[in-house]
This record gives C-alpha cells, sequence and structure tokens, in this order.
C-alpha cells in the first residue's frame, strides 16, 4: 500500500517522518510484547519502506510503502487527539510508552487489526503511528505536550 500525501507538505520531509514514527513504534511494540509475554499480548507494527518514484507527470516524488494489513477488521482505537480508547490492552501500550521512554515520547493514533494467533490471547498488527514527543521530530501530527496531556484527561489506570 502507497501512502500519497494531500497537503503542502514535502513529500520526502512527510514520508521521513511516517517511517521515522513507524520504526520507533515498532520498537515499542516489540518492548511492550516482550513484557506481557505472561499475559499473552503480542503487538507489532508493519514494517515501512521510503521509497522513490514518479508520478503520471514524470515528476520525482517519494512516498511509504507498506503490505496490506489483511486478516481482520481494520479498526481505528484513538486518533492523534481524542483518546477514547474501548481497548484496554491499547490503552495500556498507549500508556506504557510514555512510561517507557522516561516521558519522552507517546504513541498516539493506533490504528489496525486484531489478529489471530496460536501463541497468544492477543494479537494486534497496527500501523501509521502518531508520536507525541516535546522535541520537533515526528513531523505534524506530533502534538507534543497538549497530546500527551489530552491521553492522561481521559485515562484511569
Amino acid at each position: 500500500v502507497h501512502q500519497k500525501y494531500i497537503d503542502n507538505i514535502d513529500d520526502e520531509i512527510r514520508s521521513k517522518f511516517d517511517v521515522q514514527a513507524q520504526t520507533v513504534a515498532a520498537f515499542l511494540a516489540r518492548e511492550f510484547s516482550k513484557k506481557s509475554v505472561e499475559w499473552g499480548i503480542k503487538l507489532r507494527y508493519l514494517k515501512t519502506s521510503l521509497v522513490h518514484f514518479k508520478d503520471k507527470e514524470g515528476r520525482k516524488r517519494v512516498g511509504v510503502l507498506e503490505r496490506l494489513l489483511e486478516g481482520g477488521d481494520f479498526e481505528r482505537w484513538t486518533n492523534n487527539f481524542q483518546h477514547s480508547v474501548n481497548n484496554p490492552t491499547v490503552e495500556a501500550f498507549i500508556h506504557w510508552s510514555h512510561e517507557f521512554t522516561n516521558g519522552f515520547l507517546m504513541i498516539a493514533d493506533v490504528q489496525g487489526i486484531s489478529v489471530e494467533s496460536a501463541d497468544s490471547k492477543e494479537s494486534y498488527i497496527f500501523t501509521d503511528p502518531s508520536i507525541h514527543c516535546e522535541q520537533r521530530e515526528f513531523g505534524s501530527t506530533n502534538l507534543k505536550k497538549a497530546g500527551i496531556q489530552a491521553f492522561f484527561d481521559r485515562h484511569v489506570c
């Protein structure tokens, strides 16, 4: 699946931020899964690649490529700001991402599929995360402190 952007942000910059966020989120999902093995929880993010191509008019473009999510119904558990999570595992992962990074960042915009897995009770494949971080990383979807606070304003452990 190629993600095409419709805003005015430079394709290459936007694509690099997306790959960066997906890479960080994938690392955190692996670490969360290691810590959650006794509960039978397995999380992962799709692998993404930065691709260079020419559009129909022959202009050089850059985008993000990832495989199509199959094997379950696509769900969006949270968006970038309205953290109305209806899934305790997803909510725990978001909170844990903030704790694990010592408050440096937080995963947001959790979306993907729940899949059957022989080696876990709950298994999810996520895609296209946003990350809130007080630094400038992670592009325009990084709502920094306001995004982190929005989660904690609604979150109950």
